[in-house]
């Protein structure tokens, strides 16, 4: 069985002292992030997904 998924691609951001976290451009272009936008961020089961919405609440 083959597997017809794309490439796993692997991204590293930072957090600040001040709680702020940068996202590298290529992620944001990908999730076609735009200011203003909220990520949530939901655990269960140790497993962490995160939501986008943004100002017209689009949800994915």
């Amino acid at each position: 069985m083959t597997d017809d998924r794309p490439p796993e691609r692997v991204f590293s951001g930072t957090m600040s002292t001040r709680g702020r976290v940068t996202v590298p451009k290529a992620l944001r272009e990908e999730m076609r992030l735009r200011p203003g936008c909220r990520l949530v961020f939901v655990t269960r089961d140790g497993e962490v997904k995160i939501r986008l919405e943004d100002g017209e609440q689009r949800s994915e």
